[in-house]
């Protein structure tokens, strides 16, 4: 993390459990999740929820709306540093589309704060899966941001297997610093 011109140690660690199903035909979810993020020698903890919905109105498109991060700020010493509740729509590709051995798919969203914020984002996906059940994906994605030391695009990849799936996310920053994001996710 960069602050004052050089570096500073930060953190963040996320633990959710997700609850979906169909509510007259349309797929709703709910989140709870618990933050810890640590600055410095500091650190703080709080708990949030996100409330979801999704509909595939075309064969090969999804669209979802989001509330997300509903709940108290994480109190870090004297900062408050848990985003702010937002609200976020998004559309995305249901289907890879073939390109050779790969599948090539996508995605887009539009985020409103709480502060009348608006941010957008969206991402190319390539897949390939050499055994039924068994995925390997990288991902680019290009998104606003509102610091000038925070680059705006992004990188990953990851692997999934029945059900359990292993994600990484790179982000980059001027000077050289990067934020690290791994994900488990077992269903």
């Amino acid at each position: 993390m960069l602050a004052g011109g050089g570096l500073l140690a930060a953190g963040e660690a996320l633990a959710s459990v997700s609850f979906a199903r169909r509510v007259f035909g349309v797929r709703t979810g709910l989140t709870a999740k618990w933050i810890e993020q640590r600055f410095a020698d500091e650190r703080g903890a709080t708990g949030a929820i996100d409330v979801s919905t999704g509909l595939t109105l075309a064969p090969a498109f999804a669209f979802g709306l989001a509330v997300q991060d509903i709940g108290p700020r994480a109190r870090v010493g004297a900062d408050r540093l848990q985003p702010p509740t937002r609200v976020v729509l998004g559309a995305a590709t249901t289907r890879g589309v073939p390109v050779g051995p790969l599948d090539l798919a996508g995605s887009f969203a539009v985020s409103v704060g709480t502060d009348g914020s608006v941010r957008y984002g969206g991402g190319l996906e390539a897949g390939y899966w050499p055994v039924v059940g068994r995925t390997f994906f990288v991902r680019a994605g290009l998104r606003e941001v509102d610091d000038d030391r925070v680059r705006p695009y992004t990188l990953g990849g990851g692997f999934g297997g029945d059900r359990i799936t292993l994600d990484y996310a790179l982000g980059l920053y001027d000077g050289g610093a990067t934020s690290h994001r791994t994900t488990l996710r077992w269903r």
